[in-house]
């Protein structure tokens, strides 16, 4: 990943490799920062 891409936020190309190759949506992403938040507490 380059660092406009840390700067700019995620490329369409980015998300759809997310979606696609990680299962990653709206509703997994909520749910993964529930659960971190919960360990930071």
């Amino acid at each position: 990943m380059s660092l406009s891409a840390w700067i700019e936020g995620l490329t369409p190309q980015m998300v759809r490799k997310a979606q696609v190759e990680l299962g990653e949506t709206p509703e997994v992403r909520k749910q993964a920062v529930q659960e971190l938040t919960k360990l930071l507490r």
